[in-house]
C-alpha cells in the first residue's frame, strides 16, 4: 500500500512539474517583456529593421549591381567564403529570448564585418555607410532589450572571415557585394519577424 502511495505522489508531482509555467514565459522575463519601456525598445528596433531593408535597394541601385540570375550564388558564396547569416525562430520553450537576441548579435556583428570589406572596394561607399550605421544603432538596441530582460548575451567578437583578400577582380567584388546584400536582406527579414514575435507576444501577455 506505501509502495502504490508513494508511486502516485511521485506520478501527481510529475504531471505538476509538466505543468508548471516555465519562466520565460512567466517569470521574470514574462514580466519585462509586458513593460511598455521593453515594448517601446522592441518597436523603435522594428523600424530600423525596417529601414535596413528600405535601404538594400538603394545601395544595390547605387553599386550598379547586376542580378546574377546566370551564376551559382552558392558557389561563389562558398568560394569566397562568404559565411551564412545566424538561424533566427520565432520565440519557444527551446529557442528562448536569450537566444533570440545572441544570434541577431552575432548576425549584425557578422554583417558589420562583411560590409566594412565590401565597402572598402565599393564605388559608392557612403551608400554602404548609411547600412552600416544603422546595423551600429541595431546592436545598441539589442543591447538594450538585453539589459532590460536582466539577460547577458555573450557573443564571441567575430572572426575576420578573410573576405578582402580574396577578392581580386572586378568581377569578385561586384559577386561579393550582391551576396552580402542578398544576405542581409533574408537576416533583416527574420530579425524583423522575431521582433514582431516579440512584440505579439508582449501584447498577448499584457491582455492575460
Amino acid at each position: 500500500m506505501n509502495s502504490l502511495y508513494t508511486l502516485s505522489m511521485h506520478f501527481c508531482l510529475a504531471l505538476l512539474a509538466c505543468a508548471h509555467p516555465l519562466p520565460e514565459y512567466s517569470g521574470e522575463i514574462g514580466l519585462v517583456m509586458e513593460d511598455p519601456e521593453f515594448q517601446k525598445v522592441v518597436s523603435q528596433s522594428w523600424s530600423l529593421v525596417k529601414k535596413i531593408q528600405d535601404d538594400i535597394p538603394e545601395v544595390t541601385k547605387a553599386l550598379a549591381l547586376p542580378d546574377y540570375k546566370d551564376i551559382d550564388l552558392q558557389m561563389m558564396a562558398a568560394q569566397l567564403g562568404i559565411p551564412s547569416a545566424p538561424v533566427l525562430k520565432a520565440l519557444t520553450t527551446e529557442f528562448t529570448l536569450e537566444t533570440s537576441l545572441t544570434r541577431m548579435t552575432e548576425g549584425l556583428q557578422m554583417f558589420q564585418h562583411l560590409l566594412t570589406i565590401v565597402r572598402d572596394h565599393s564605388v559608392a561607399p557612403e551608400k554602404l555607410d548609411i547600412l552600416l550605421a544603422d546595423i551600429r544603432d541595431l546592436m545598441t538596441q539589442n543591447y538594450k532589450v538585453s539589459q532590460l530582460a536582466q539577460l547577458e548575451i555573450n557573443v564571441v567578437q567575430y572572426v575576420d572571415s578573410g573576405l578582402a583578400a580574396r577578392l581580386a577582380g572586378e568581377f569578385e567584388k561586384r559577386v561579393a557585394a550582391h551576396i552580402v546584400l542578398a544576405n542581409l536582406r533574408a537576416f533583416a527579414q527574420d530579425v524583423h519577424r522575431s521582433l514582431r514575435h516579440m512584440s505579439a507576444k508582449s501584447r498577448r501577455a499584457a491582455r492575460t
